[in-house]
């Protein structure tokens, strides 16, 4: 019986946590108060290209076989 709930109880938590996000209402981005113009609203792909890539090389070196071990 114990091991019925094992997987119920993350996807239980999960759904819980995330209900309050997915309920969130959107806010409307407003320009500042004074005479600047605001800073263009632009999709951050070129972020997370560079962030994909910098995890991406992180995993290489980490599982890297460095081909010798400590033992030699």
């Amino acid at each position: 019986m114990r091991k019925v709930w094992i997987p119920i109880v993350p996807a239980l938590v999960a759904g819980l946590l995330s209900s309050a996000a997915l309920a969130q209402q959107e806010e409307e981005v407003l320009p500042p108060f004074y005479d600047v113009a605001a800073v263009e609203d632009t999709k951050p792909w070129f972020q997370w290209i560079a962030g994909a890539l910098i995890i991406a090389t992180c995993f290489a070196v980490a599982i890297k076989d460095p081909h010798r071990t400590h033992l030699d």
